[in-house]
């Protein structure tokens, strides 16, 4: 009994141990909240993936667009998610990084096969929905007029966005054009108030022009005054002397 009870604390600790070890990591892998996060949303994202792919399969037509373009949106979220996961696992170090980095590999190989799936679902389901009620999966891949309506389709596609593009093209070519139609007609008002300002200005400085003209005459009439002013007391004096020197002529 002793030896047995001795076995049995051996194993337990030997037990013990091993969960000891292994428990750094898995709250190294916790300690990240925002990685955790992340980890969740990619699974829901990749869940609901898989669970749209499925729903794809037998959609009815008017649903088949609409299913496509969530699967699309959700994949690119998952890729979203795996890059910001990559990114916050640079930042970690030892056991945590290692057991991120197998996560991540494996989450990458689970996007892949999820996104190779849905280009095949994708494929089917918009086969079916062109030809409608006589889509038959079993007979599609024999047909070279199915293939070449496929083609069609798409090359009516491309030549839609083609469109789309020139058009949304051309109302950027017209709001520019009506922006700078209204940039012009503020400039025209500007240069018109400058032009007002400008013919203010010439009427203001002729003013002052006539003015100046006015002073300047008047300032020459002075001087003209002043001298005859002179003269005359220059005469004045000139008489005064003389006659207080003239003999008396008596």
């Amino acid at each position: 009994e002793n030896c047995n009870f001795c076995t049995l604390l051996c194993m337990t600790t030997k037990t013990t141990t091993v969960v000891r070890e292994s428990r750094p990591l898995i709250l190294d892998m916790d300690d990240n909240s925002y990685l955790t996060e992340l980890d969740k949303e990619y699974q829901d994202l990749s869940a609901n993936v898989s669970r749209q792919i499925s729903a794809l399969k037998q959609a009815p037509q008017d649903k088949i667009r609409s299913i496509i373009d969530q699967i699309k949106s959700d994949l690119q979220q998952c890729s979203t998610s795996l890059r910001e996961m990559k990114q916050e696992i640079k930042a970690l170090d030892g056991n945590a990084k290692q057991s991120w980095n197998q996560l991540i590999d494996r989450y990458n190989n689970d996007y892949t096969s999820l996104k190779q799936l849905y280009e095949k679902e994708k494929e089917a389901a918009q086969r079916k929905d062109l030809f409608g009620d006589a889509y038959d999966p079993a007979n599609i891949g024999n047909s070279s007029e199915n293939a070449r309506m496929l083609n069609v389709r798409k090359q009516t596609k491309d030549n839609t966005m083609v469109l789309r593009d020139a058009h949304r093209e051309l109302n950027m070519t017209e709001k520019n054009a009506m922006d700078i139609e209204e940039n012009l007609y503020e400039q025209r008002t500007v240069i018109e108030k400058i032009k007002a300002n400008l013919i203010a200005g010439n009427t203001l400085l002729g003013r002052m022009g006539r003015t100046i003209s006015t002073m300047g005459r008047r300032q020459a009439m002075m001087k003209v005054l002043w001298c005859v002013v002179i003269l005359i007391l220059l005469g004045v004096i000139a008489l005064i002397i003389y006659l207080s020197v003239k003999p008396d002529s008596k």
